[in-house]
């Protein structure tokens, strides 16, 4: 996402940011392909999109909150939905239905990474939530 990479390359960061953004993970890249805010509502998620390049079947579905950036990518199996959320959540009890839970150290580490509570909760929701999709992390 657009959003991601502009937070990337701010100069005059925090404390967390410097350590979410290291140059070395960004500074070689030079043929960047982001994507503005926009796209189609897919399952309880909106703004997914096509990706350029790649076959329909594979989506990018903007889950801020996390990062101001933060995409998941859903690919289409034929028989189902898998959507890797990446570090959206960090413990695989957060999407239990009848229980979500986590750990008090991830609970902690997560809200200190935060860049919006509320929307990092809802897109962990919209997980747990979309009973045709199977989360992969």
């Amino acid at each position: 996402m657009e959003a991601e990479r502009e937070a990337a390359e701010r100069k005059g960061r925090g404390f967390i940011a410097k350590r979410r953004y290291r140059p070395a993970q960004w500074h070689d890249v030079r043929d960047w392909r982001t994507y503005a805010d926009g796209g189609e509502r897919w399952f309880e998620f909106e703004g997914a999109r096509s990706l350029e390049g790649l076959p329909p079947e594979i989506l990018m579905v903007p889950m801020p909150g996390h990062t101001w950036g933060h995409a998941a990518i859903a690919v289409d199996t034929g028989s189902g939905w898998v959507l890797n959320a990446g570090d959206a959540y960090f413990y695989r009890r957060e999407l239990d239905s009848d229980r979500r839970r986590c750990t008090p150290g991830l609970r902690l580490y997560q809200t200190m990474m935060d860049t919006d509570r509320g929307l990092r909760c809802a897109n962990r929701s919209g997980c747990a939530t979309s009973s045709a999709l199977t989360a992969a992390t």
